[in-house]
């Protein structure tokens, strides 16, 4: 994660919660604004935390079928080749 990228993750921590949400449908392209299938659905998961416990969090789970693309290993996508 680049130090920008840390700033504006960090950063969105400080809004309200349903200000949050909004920001980040407009990012990710989901809502009623956007065409039909939204790239993305927002859903509550249980995620594990690197303390090994896990806790209920909204995540954008891409809504397309994947079949034939390319898996990324990694989530630093800047250092991806090509």
């Amino acid at each position: 994660m680049t130090p920008m990228m840390w700033y504006r993750a960090k950063s969105i921590c400080f809004i309200k919660p349903m200000l949050r949400f909004l920001l980040l449908d407009q990012y990710e392209e989901f809502g009623p604004e956007f065409p039909e299938p939204n790239e993305y659905s927002r859903q509550k998961q249980s995620v594990l935390l690197k303390s090994g416990r896990f806790v209920t969090a909204w995540v954008y789970v891409y809504n397309h079928p994947t079949e034939g693309l390319e898996l990324v290993e990694s989530a630093n996508f800047i250092q991806q080749s090509l």
